[in-house]
């Protein structure tokens, strides 16, 4: 009986201990795969089909749907293009499209009926950072909403000695830490690529390589 109340001691003990090395140190959070690298279609298409089958359920109970693109460039309205006939098609009801979406007033998005997509700037719909327009008008409106952005990169994209620091990612670093996440997959050097991640269990990234200059 000793022998147990030693032993339990001894783990509370370590228990404790990397509570407060945790405490004062933190631990550097990763993004988490969600969509593993695959080779993009110039139509975007097969993009837009993984990122709407993959999300699916948070698709089919989101009111709101935020979507980090604009500016809205041809590859990226494409991609737009591509996911709203995917999600409308999966979802089996008409998908409603606001672009500028930052501009819309609270009773404007209010009145908008679900599934609502929402077009905003590319470091404007996730949460990495305290959001104004989700803080200031979504959550005051208490209906489900989800988040998407898009991040351009290429590979062998350095990651900076600030970034490996970060113990939580900015968009900033996101970028660069995600493309070394998953440098090894990236196998066809002659295609283009894409690959979503998730951080934080909210926000949602899809990685698109740039065309080679």
């Amino acid at each position: 009986m000793r022998k147990l109340a030693w032993a339990l001691g001894l783990a509370l003990v370590i228990v404790t201990a990397c509570m407060v090395y945790l405490l004062f140190h933190g631990i550097a959070l990763r993004s988490a795969p969600l969509i593993k690298p695959s080779v993009l279609r110039p139509d975007f298409a097969n993009a837009a089909h993984d990122v709407v089958l993959r999300l699916y359920p948070d698709f089919a109970s989101a009111h709101y749907v935020l979507l980090g693109l604009e500016p809205l460039d041809d590859e990226r309205r494409s991609f737009l293009i591509a996911l709203q006939r995917e999600g409308g098609e999966l979802l089996g009801r008409p998908v409603n499209l606001r672009e500028g979406a930052a501009g819309l007033s609270r009773e404007e998005l209010a009145a908008c009926p679900a599934p609502c997509w929402l077009v905003l700037p590319a470091d404007g719909a996730n949460e990495l950072r305290e959001n104004s327009f989700i803080a200031g008008k979504l959550l005051t409106l208490g209906r489900a909403y989800m988040n998407i952005t898009w991040i351009d990169f290429r590979r062998g994209e350095p990651v900076s000695a600030a970034c490996d620091r970060e113990r939580r990612l900015d968009l900033e670093c996101l970028g660069p830490v995600g493309v070394r996440e998953v440098a090894r997959k990236l196998k066809d050097t002659s295609a283009r690529h894409y690959f979503m991640r998730k951080y934080n269990e909210r926000d949602h990234f899809l990685f698109i390589e740039r065309p080679t200059p």
